[in-house]
């Protein structure tokens, strides 16, 4: 019967250190990595800012007045900047970097910021 105890308490603990270790890798702002030293351009942020608004490439050029294809490689270019595999992890990376801001995406500036 201790044996089952043990064996459960151990289980806990180690539920328990499960938890905790995703928190050590998200360190406080204080502690959080220096910016890129490399910033968005403003045709870049423009782009992004309108995939990060759910438009297609297509979509963004005409808003832009540009091709797709130029919306496309303002996009690579940008997901090449900041290391992003993904244009998910290129918009969240470019918040993180300061690049981006939550009130650009959902429309709350009329004009990117360059």
């Amino acid at each position: 019967m201790t044996a089952d105890n043990d064996s459960e308490s151990s289980l806990d603990s180690s539920a328990s250190e499960a938890n905790v270790a995703p928190r050590r890798n998200n360190p406080p702002p204080s502690e959080r990595r220096a910016p890129l030293s490399h910033t968005l351009t403003s045709r870049q942020r423009a782009c992004l800012i309108l995939v990060a608004q759910g438009k297609t490439d297509r979509e963004a050029g005409q808003a832009l007045k540009i091709s797709q294809h130029t919306v496309r490689k303002h996009i690579e270019a940008a997901r090449r900047l900041f290391e992003a595999r993904t244009r998910a992890q290129l918009v969240v990376r470019a918040i993180w970097e300061d690049q981006l801001s939550f009130a650009q995406i959902v429309g709350e500036t009329t004009t990117p910021s360059g």
